[in-house]
């Protein structure tokens, strides 16, 4: 298991970039994104030896009640897409959405080929200040699921 439970989350992305809207202001236009960053199942985790589950109840987004946070390309922060202006927690879902406020090519690029239906994925990267392993055959409940071990949660 890897030390101090670094976590890298992966999940589809749901409508990754939508249309500029027209302001009335002379600020550009930026398009915008949503995803559903996580909905509270298993994931299996390079480096991890059993499925994982991040227990909602406990979430909390870095900076607390700081929602802007950088969105990167590949987690390099030399390769700047754009940021975030909403994370919540809905449910059992972690949702993110913001703008492409990125100025370079890789904005660009982002922007480009989700026009083209490019089915882009995200990752968010996150640590664990407590885990729980559940041996095999034993059951946990976290974000209203039963889940059973081996698990880490």
């Amino acid at each position: 298991m890897p030390n101090e439970h670094q976590l890298i989350l992966s999940a589809p992305v749901e409508n990754w970039v939508e249309a500029a809207s027209s302001g009335e202001s002379d600020a550009p236009t930026l398009r915008r994104f949503s995803m559903i960053a996580y909905t509270g199942g298993t994931m299996t985790l390079s480096g991890w030896p059993h499925p994982v589950v991040v227990d909602m109840a406990g979430m909390e987004v870095a900076g607390g009640s700081i929602k802007s946070r950088p969105i990167l390309k590949d987690h390099n922060r030399s390769l700047i897409v754009g940021h975030t202006d909403s994370i919540r927690i809905e449910g059992n879902e972690l949702l993110v959405s913001g703008v492409i406020s990125g100025a370079g090519a890789v904005a660009r690029e982002i922007v480009e080929s989700s026009r083209n239906g490019f089915p882009w994925q995200a990752s968010l990267g996150a640590a664990s200040g407590q885990m729980e392993f559940v041996p095999k055959g034993k059951k946990a409940v976290a974000n209203g699921r039963e889940f059973t071990g081996p698990i880490h949660i």
